[in-house]
């Protein structure tokens, strides 16, 4: 009898053990999730920024001038603004461009261009 007791107990051990383990997996995953989702909206709000800013570049008119920066890779094309994997619309007549880091919006004839540096 007392061996069987040792059995028992091992096993209602090792159910509570896979239980657990399944919780901890799932808990990872879904905090990889969330984690990757934040990357995105990250990158969604950088590509909302770069588009009002085109905007008030475009509002403000000829001979406008504004500085910022960024840490993605940005290409701004056909009227998208790519940020890596995500995109957005802006309007204008703008040039296309790559850019990354530090770069300047330039106004010159309602015609958008950019410059990094």
């Amino acid at each position: 009898m007392k061996g069987q007791v040792g059995v028992e107990l091992i096993i209602s051990i090792s159910i509570i053990l896979v239980i657990f383990l399944g919780f901890f997996f799932f808990y990872t995953s879904k905090n990889s999730d969330i984690i990757n989702e934040g990357k995105n909206l990250n990158k969604r709000n950088e590509c909302f920024k770069i588009s009002s800013l085109i905007g008030q570049a475009i509002s403000v008119g000829d001979g406008t001038i504004i500085r910022t920066s960024t840490k993605y890779n940005l290409t701004i094309n056909n009227g998208l603004i790519y940020v890596e994997d995500i995109s957005c619309v802006y309007t204008g007549n703008v040039s296309a461009s790559n850019l990354s880091e530090s770069f300047r919006i330039i106004n010159n004839n309602s015609i958008i261009s950019f410059k990094n540096g």
